[in-house]
């Protein structure tokens, strides 16, 4: 038997030869099979250095006997994936009449985009969505996706990373709170986007757009003066809170409010005085738990009447 791993070594494991032994180990001369070998052979199969030969076992039937029905299934989906799967596998099952399987080679990062354009008119509306969530696709494809298909598949499309400014403009657009939601979300969208979706009627999107560090000062500025609790609350974390912002955060009336204020990284030290002293011991204990905090000002939440805030303290003075 080879040297013991646990799941997440077998699914970092570099060692292809390691894991075509291990995958034979658990296939092999068994009669039974115990929940712990269909672990062992799923992370096989999701580690990206699994060689292409025991890939094309899995899709041999017979091998795969030991398990059963809905089992089997699972491997061969994870399979169909995997990206060393042969050009020739990838065409193949992108014609099954199953259409998981479909989906599986729609996933796959290493289909080409001959198949994805062809998958992107696909009859199940998974196949479609399957595309449209792989960042392999082309602009033709994102172009076609956004044409002429549901919210579903926008949704998708919104969490990829090709996305060309017009794509996204779109999207921003969409008559879908969760897609507008999914755009304002992204990382990487520009202030502009940003700052249209600022005076959106959703609360899901106005929180999203409050999250995204790309937010300008002065949407953040109009966003934490809109009155809006929910978006004050994801606001109270954010990196570009003015002091003005920051002092009127010290005299909510919400316990729960200031105590997420507490945990941004970005506080003064006149806010971290403030806070200190709150009357709140929550709020004082997720101050204590805030990593920025400079030695001094975790000393001094030592020295709190309250155990729990002295106990975080401790445990964030002594955490590095």
């Amino acid at each position: 038997m080879t040297t013991k791993l646990t799941i997440e070594e077998i699914k970092k494991e570099n060692r292809s030869d390691l894991l075509e032994k291990m995958f034979h180990e658990h296939i092999e001369n068994l009669d039974t099979i115990e929940d712990e070998d269909f672990d062992i052979v799923f992370a096989i199969l999701e580690n990206v250095n699994t060689p292409e030969k025991v890939l094309l076992e899995v899709l041999n039937e017979d091998v795969l006997n030991v398990f059963d029905n809905d089992d089997q299934e699972l491997l061969i989906l994870q399979t169909l994936k995997h990206p060393l799967l042969p050009k020739n596998e990838i065409r193949k099952y992108a014609e099954s009449e199953n259409c998981y399987h479909r989906g599986a080679i729609a996933s796959n990062p290493s289909t080409d985009t001959f198949t994805l354009t062809l998958l992107s008119n696909d009859s199940s509306i998974n196949v479609v969505e399957a595309v449209a969530a792989n960042d392999k696709i082309d602009t033709n494809i994102i172009e076609h996706l956004i044409s002429c298909s549901t919210c579903s598949v926008h949704l998708n499309l919104a969490c990829n990373d090709n996305l060309s400014d017009k794509n996204i403009e779109i999207l921003a657009n969409s008559d879908s709170i969760h897609v507008r939601q999914a755009i304002a979300s992204r990382d990487f969208i520009k202030a502009e986007v940003l700052h249209k979706l600022s005076d959106d009627d959703s609360d899901f999107v106005l929180c999203a757009v409050a999250e995204n560090a790309n937010t300008s000062e002065e949407d953040i500025e109009k966003l934490f003066y809109s009155s809006n609790k929910k978006v004050a609350k994801v606001l109270a974390s954010h990196a570009k809170l003015t002091e003005e912002m920051m002092k009127i955060l010290t005299k909510e009336e919400s316990d729960y409010l200031r105590s997420s204020f507490a945990a941004n990284p970005n506080l003064s030290a006149d806010i971290i005085d403030i806070l200190a002293c709150d009357e709140s011991s929550y709020v004082r204990s997720a101050l204590a738990q805030n990593e920025a905090l400079s030695e001094k000002d975790l000393r001094f939440l030592l020295n709190d009447n309250n155990y729990y805030v002295r106990t975080e303290a401790y445990k964030t003075l002594h955490k590095n």
